[in-house]
């Protein structure tokens, strides 16, 4: 079940669909770059997840069928741009925006605290971190950008298994952590609070491309010889010497031909939130919660109220 913030159900475009697919081969729904350059696999596509052509960027005044046509492969599709996005807040570090969290994708989410059990693919995992995660599930519908939670530092990006997962696979008993191709960023705020925002590929997704100018720059002036593929296959961690700056909600990357998860942690000194709070209480009842990017989740506490408080 999914809800959104007010309480309200929302039914997932194309769920029924993915049921369906979920044990067929997976050419019969995602293919790879070279078989999805038809305009027809797009637009079926579109029609079955209800994408309509003027939430897309570059498609407004076109018809649906002119919108289809000015994606180059399905892969292009897939990351489209999307219209109405968050004004990107530029580093400063005495911004009034300095301790803000916002969600970094449009997903369904569930909140996870210290010590719940959960149980996938017939394994049992118990979140033993402080303070909590949050599972934010894109669904193919989505918006497949993925933007900074936060204001602040890229300290580190590490690449931690490339393999399939899916629904494909839910009932073959593949593990879960060692099976998921992903990417994990460490983000540091102004204040110093490390935030780790992990993007998790879906099972037929080629790579996770970095976007942003300066973290590109920075990871070409440290590791001259080192090509950003070879980071992924070889599962290599990337530490900055001097982090490149990001700002709230700039974009960071995107999922290549899709992704099913970002997973961001948590700390345990922030302020009380209404929207975690909210999305918490729905994890408890089995549901999640609608998020949209860049809407705000949690801010961090200050510095001299952590000191105080004793955090």
């Amino acid at each position: 079940m999914i809800l959104d913030l007010e309480g309200r159900k929302i039914v997932e475009p194309g769920a029924r669909r993915l049921q369906q697919q979920k044990r067929l081969d997976r050419k019969n729904y995602f293919d790879d770059r070279e078989r999805c350059r038809v305009e027809r696999d797009v637009a079926a596509f579109a029609q079955e997840f209800r994408i309509e052509p003027e939430t897309i960027q570059g498609c407004q005044g076109l018809d649906a069928r002119g919108c289809w046509r000015r994606f180059r492969d399905f892969d292009d599709f897939f990351t489209r741009r999307r219209l109405r996005l968050p004004e990107p807040i530029p580093y400063h570090p005495r911004s009034a925006a300095a301790r803000r969290v916002v969600s970094p994708v449009d997903a369904y989410a569930l909140c996870l605290g210290r010590g719940q059990l959960l149980r996938l693919k017939d394994q049992e995992y118990r979140i033993g971190m402080p303070g909590a995660i949050l599972a934010l599930r894109l669904s193919p519908c989505h918006y497949h950008r993925i933007h900074s939670p936060c204001m602040g530092f890229v300290t580190s990006i590490r690449s931690a298994g490339y393999g399939y997962s899916g629904t494909y696979l839910m009932d073959y008993g593949v593990g879960v952590l060692s099976r998921n191709y992903r990417v994990i960023m460490t983000l540091r705020m102004i204040d110093g609070t490390d935030l780790v925002m992990t993007a998790v590929g879906a099972r037929c997704v080629g790579s996770i491309e970095i976007t942003h100018p300066r973290i590109l720059t920075a990871f070409r002036e440290e590791y001259p010889s080192l090509p950003w593929q070879e980071v992924l296959n070889r599962r290599l961690e990337v530490r900055f010497r001097r982090p490149p700056t990001v700002g709230l909600t700039d974009e960071l990357g995107r999922f290549r031909l899709g992704g099913s998860m970002v997973v961001l942690t948590v700390p345990t000194a922030i302020e009380p939130s209404i929207v975690l709070d909210t999305i918490r209480r729905h994890t408890l009842a089995d549901a999640e919660t609608s998020v949209s990017v860049g809407q705000p989740l949690f801010s961090v506490l200050s510095a001299a109220v952590q000191k105080f408080s004793g955090f």
